[in-house]
């Protein structure tokens, strides 16, 4: 069964399934694909005082995505029959019902693909202002921001409201178990079934950010750069496919910090050329002429995380499994971030997350991105020697550090409730890497 919107109708039985095919899908293809989208395009470049030194810039346009159609292919082998029949077990070719045969009577989990279907488009914008100070400075400020619509993610169009189950009755005091869990499937809104994982272009984004860069060029090859940006990424996406918002019917309590948002990204990189000897001329001019240090060093700020429940089946009478792509949030007591230690056992003050009580069915009230995780910081630095063997001909040696001091850049952070490492950091960046290259060029 499909839906088109997250305007739900009242609870009624389903029809049944629709196919390819059916009324309501495209006759000859399961994606729902449209060849008339318009892209508009518009940029503006001004010189203001006319004398070259200023230019202000802006633009704006708008990009449609090529979404995949695995997901929906995908769908036909995990639902019945193909999923669901009967198992028979140590039995002969020659007499098959010889032995007993288990037959499944869970109520069906599907996956499906909604008929209402939007390509998702993102629009761009910008402001930008640039001024030479010289011939040799430059500097650069601008806005630039874009906004996500008809984003693709996860949802299960099947689950039980909250609050139904416990109006009904049907919710012990200490929460269900997996064998009890047919309770709620029967006050699902398509009764009959289990979960229904959809993917569903229902999630939005927005982007906001001010870049600075400066730079400063010197005789020969020799720059340096410096860039700054402060920006803000929002979604209530969780993503494509996995990590639906854990509660269907308030996709925009799962608004908050995107996963690839970084508040303060600062990166320097340079290039200086040693002065002496360029024109390389006899053994000791070749030996030590033509020498290059260049290096990349950055620091940005970490990346947001979310804490999951550790609890199941009951949360808040919504019936999510274990298998089922919601995830499900506990309550938040305090600020997880002040006074966190940020050490390897313990990154975030876990004591910030509880779970929702036993016998009180409610939806853990936890926003997306409340961890702040760990920060990056690296130098890259490289040595190279061009050496001229004629007038066309040069070989460039170069030996290249990448992350140089070793730093240790923490990574991934367990924010599972039930796990034993709950809070602490579970991996770690790439360490030094040293490499050397030889280039011929002509």
């Amino acid at each position: 069964m499909t839906h088109g919107s997250p305007a739900w109708p009242p609870l009624t039985p389903p029809a049944g399934l629709i196919f390819p095919g059916d009324a309501g899908y495209p006759p000859n293809n399961q994606y729902n694909n449209r060849a008339n989208h318009w892209l508009p395009r518009v940029g503006i470049v001004w010189d203001p005082f006319g004398d070259g030194k200023t230019v202000v810039r802006s633009g704006y346009g708008l990009f449609y995505d090529s979404s995949t159609v695995g997901y929906v292919e995908d769908n036909a082998w995990v639902n019945p029959p193909f999923s669901y029949g009967i198992a028979i077990y140590d039995t002969k070719f020659a007499d098959p019902g010889s032995v007993s045969a288990t037959a499944n009577t869970t109520p069906p989990y599907l996956r499906i693909a909604g008929t209402k279907w939007h390509v998702p488009y993102t629009q761009q914008w910008s402001l930008d202002v640039q001024h030479e100070f010289s011939k040799s400075f430059l500097v650069d400020l601008g806005y630039y921001g874009n906004k996500g619509t008809h984003l693709l993610g996860g949802i299960d169009l099947n689950q039980a409201r909250p609050g139904v189950a416990l109006a009904a009755g049907v919710l012990p005091p200490t929460g269900l178990t997996s064998d009890e869990l047919g309770v709620l499937n029967a006050l699902r809104p398509y009764v009959g079934y289990g979960y229904m994982n959809a993917v569903e272009p229902w999630f939005k984004s927005n982007y906001h950010s001010l870049q600075a860069s400066a730079q400063k060029h010197f005789s020969g090859n020799s720059l340096f750069a410096l860039n700054y940006t402060w920006s803000r990424t929002m979604t209530d996406s969780p993503g494509d496919r996995w990590n639906a918002p854990q509660n269907t019917y308030n996709i925009a309590a799962n608004y908050g910090p995107s996963t690839l948002d970084r508040r303060h990204m600062l990166t320097a990189s340079f290039v200086y050329s040693l002065p002496w000897m360029k024109s390389q001329q006899g053994f000791i001019g070749h030996t030590l002429g033509g020498w290059e240090v260049s290096g990349i060093i950055s620091y940005m700020g970490g990346t947001p995380l979310s804490v999951t429940s550790g609890n199941g089946l009951d949360h808040a009478g919504l019936g999510v499994l274990a298998s089922d792509w919601n995830l499900l949030y506990p309550d938040v007591v305090s600020n997880p971030n002040s006074g966190a230690p940020h050490e390897l056992g313990q990154w975030f003050n876990t004591a910030a997350f509880q779970e929702v009580p036993d016998g009180v069915y409610q939806v853990g009230n936890e926003r997306r991105g409340v961890v702040r995780g760990p920060g990056f910081g690296r130098w890259d630095l490289s040595l190279f020697k061009n050496t001229r063997l004629s007038e066309r001909v040069t070989v460039q040696f170069r030996a290249e550090a990448f992350n140089v001091w070793n730093h240790t850049n923490w990574s991934g952070v367990n924010g599972d409730m039930s796990s034993d490492y709950f809070g602490q950091v579970t991996s770690a960046r790439d360490p030094r890497n040293i490499q050397f290259g030889l280039k011929l060029m002509f």
